[in-house]
């Protein structure tokens, strides 16, 4: 769909992926990845939970550490988003 340019689609098949795996951290990614979407607090609130779990695999804590570092850019909270992508 997103290569389609379908964004609204695309958003929600996201969505409702996070809706039924929300610890999976690649649908996170391609949401922003997106570029011109911006996460809405509940999304970053839900993204840092996933990212306390310590038993994440290190691709799926990737996933979420860029999703988050975008969320912070886009709030231009620079040294948050830097954490994140560093």
């Amino acid at each position: 769909m997103k290569t389609l340019g379908d964004q609204a689609a695309s958003l929600s098949a996201y969505r409702e992926a996070i809706r039924l795996r929300p610890e999976f951290g690649e649908v996170y990614w391609s949401m922003a990845n997106l570029k011109i979407f911006k996460f809405e607090d509940v999304e970053v609130e839900a993204m840092e939970h996933q990212l306390a779990n310590a038993e994440l695999k290190e691709d799926t804590e990737v996933h979420f550490r860029f999703a988050l570092g975008k969320a912070y850019e886009d709030r231009k909270d620079y040294d948050k988003a830097w954490e994140y992508y560093h």
